[in-house]
């Protein structure tokens, strides 16, 4: 599972009855100072996941190749089961705090698939 940590996105959507939503996340550049941990991330729908709590985490560099921190893209995708209609809390939420670098906002895409 993960730990302590924050939501990195989060976002608010209506739904119709019966449909499901497919979540795809990506931060851009990240980076946590002086560690090789590697990031678990999971997407949620009122606080209840919808995805492992592991993502597919693309690493840039780190420490011992010469740079002073961890740098990497972390992306997760997932699909809902059948939801109610009404409006959902749809969120990705990370076990540690990591800063975004350079601009890189991350990028959280949520589509409605219909009954």
């Amino acid at each position: 599972s993960v730990g302590s940590g924050s939501v990195l996105m989060e976002l608010d959507m209506t739904v119709s009855a019966n449909s499901k939503v497919l979540c795809w996340f990506i931060s851009g550049e990240t980076d946590r100072p002086d560690s090789n941990d590697n990031p678990k991330t999971i997407i949620r729908v009122d606080g209840t996941a919808i995805s492992a709590s592991t993502g597919t985490n693309h690493w840039f560099y780190d420490g011992d190749s010469g740079e002073s921190n961890f740098r990497i893209a972390i992306t997760q995708s997932a699909l809902s089961g059948t939801l109610s209609a009404g409006t959902r809390t749809i969120e990705v939420y990370c076990d540690v705090v990591y800063n975004f670098q350079n601009q890189n906002e991350g990028r959280l895409q949520v589509m409605e698939i219909g009954a």
